[in-house]
């Protein structure tokens, strides 16, 4: 394609909505972004739906006016959220949110109508997560409570491809968002899963899977010409915000060998080349699969890490910066007094989920912010090992650390410490999710595939040198064992 143009990826996070403006090269020209909180409908608790497309329908408009022709949309978006539509198209029940409590008794009903939890992880790649996490008990959920409302269901559509019907009036199916522990995806038959048939969505759902990097429909005339877009701007099939940032590396590290460590709200710890399925030992533990772009298994492990810092750091930090870098004084402090922030604030899930977050020497932590900032990094790089090693990728791999504790210093030198010499890696990538995105615009305008589009952009890492520091796999040992003597049976 001889002529110039842009994309625009909407990265639609769970409280930031983001729209980003790429070149043809794949670099950021200009970005808008907006905070929304979830707000309740009809006493469900939502995703601002409505207010977060109209920032975006505004944000689109601004940036045609400045660069044109706009001529691809992506939507990458966080996880573990569905939409119910009727025949006409419209909402059957409000986008509810993934963080809402589910009525009690629910999950265990779910549980027994499908085989039992271990059963139901084995065969769907998806472990029990907390609240509503898992959008097949999400989907049962709403089932019981409003049968008579449900039956006027026809199609399940996923967060992405729902804004993606909201601008086109066209559905989709893609691999990345079925396949993230929703139960509702059956991995070894590459259909929809004996969960899905049972609850009576399996033909709703919208198979067969098109690839992320396909377009799901053009802009509505009407809308485009609203917007300044051109009449031919597509908006592509939509993809998992996790997913996305994997993409760039599975495009450039071929092997397979590698754990991405996409920090956030969730830690994200994913392996292209951790063993398939699931063993026997891993059932029961939050470990699971996801379906790439590529439409294979990568195995997966999550926690609300970046939850977690946020809480604690509010609670004991006094308003006081976190340091840049790590306190070797601090650390032997906390080994002394054997201090600790224990997760976690989500029961039931992360790698230690039997934990329940809770502070061990609180009079110390309370006082000492500094103390306390070098707890709460000591316990969140001990979790990050534990779902790096969970995803039994090659017993060296290199692990690339993007996101929000990316710039985290202590916490990237603890877990360089804790982790086989040489094995951690920063990344450069900006706006990693938003860039994964941006690949399949690209791809979509230009007719060609992700691997064809590899060859635009490259991945500097860098390698991080380990420190030495003394007492460190000790203090690991009785922080794991804590988090189990302090948790509930």
């Amino acid at each position: 394609m001889a002529d110039n143009y842009f994309t625009a990826v909407v990265d639609f996070g769970k409280t930031n909505k983001k729209v980003l403006l790429y070149d043809r090269d794949l670099r950021i020209l200009a970005s808008r972004r907006r905070t929304f909180r979830e707000i309740e409908i009809e006493g469900y608790r939502c995703d601002d739906i409505e207010g977060a497309m109209a920032f975006v329908r505004e944000a689109l408009a601004e940036l045609a006016r400045e660069f044109a022709p706009i001529r691809a949309i992506a939507f990458t978006t966080h996880g573990a959220t569905f939409t119910a539509l009727d025949e006409k198209g419209a909402l059957v029940f409000p986008t509810v949110s993934y963080d809402m409590e589910p009525p009690p008794g629910l999950r265990e009903e779910f549980h027994r109508a499908f085989g039992g939890a271990t059963a139901l992880q084995a065969a769907t790649m998806t472990p029990p997560l907390p609240l509503l996490i898992n959008p097949g008990f999400g989907i049962f959920c709403l089932q019981r409570r409003d049968p008579a409302r449900f039956k006027k269901t026809a199609r399940i559509v996923f967060l992405p491809q729902y804004l993606g019907y909201l601008m086109t009036g066209k559905l989709a199916l893609e691999p990345t968002y079925i396949g993230c522990h929703t139960y509702l995806w059956d991995f070894a038959g590459n259909r929809p899963s004996s969960v899905a048939e049972g609850l009576g969505i399996a033909a709703k759902l919208g198979a067969p899977l098109r690839a992320p990097w396909e377009a799901q429909g053009r802009v509505k005339p009407e809308l485009a010409a609203a917007l300044g877009l051109p009449d031919a701007c597509v908006v592509t099939c939509g993809i998992h915000d996790s997913n996305a940032s994997l993409l760039p590396y599975l495009l450039k590290e071929e092997g397979g060998d590698f754990i991405l460590n996409s920090t956030g709200t969730w830690c994200v710890a994913m392996s292209p080349g951790g063993r398939f399925p699931l063993a026997e030992d891993e059932l029961g533990k939050e470990v699971f699969f996801n379906l790439s772009a590529f439409g294979k298994p990568v195995k997966t492990t999550i926690f609300r890490g970046g939850a977690e810092f946020a809480f604690w750091s509010e609670k004991l930090g006094g308003g006081r910066e976190h340091p840049a870098d790590l306190d070797a004084a601090q650390l032997r402090k906390v080994f002394e007094c054997g201090a600790a922030v224990l997760p976690t604030l989500f029961p039931g899930s992360g790698m230690f989920p039997r934990s329940r977050a809770s502070l061990v020497r609180a009079e110390r932590l309370l006082a000492d912010a500094d103390l306390a900032f070098a707890a709460l990094d000591l316990g969140l790089a001990i979790q990050s090992r534990a779902a790096l090693k969970a995803t039994n990728a090659a017993p060296n791999p290199a692990v690339f650390i993007e996101g929000g504790f990316r710039n985290n210093g202590p916490y990237v030198k603890l877990l360089a410490a804790l982790m086989p010499a040489g094995s951690i890696c920063l990344s450069d990538m900006e706006e990693a999710t938003a860039f994964g995105a941006a690949i399949t615009a690209k791809c979509a305008v230009e007719g060609i595939t992700p691997r064809d589009a590899a060859a635009a952009f490259t991945i500097a890492t860098t390698p991080l040198q380990a420190p030495e520091i003394e007492g460190l796999e000790a203090y690991a040992e009785e922080f794991a064992a804590l988090c189990g003597a302090f948790g509930a049976a």
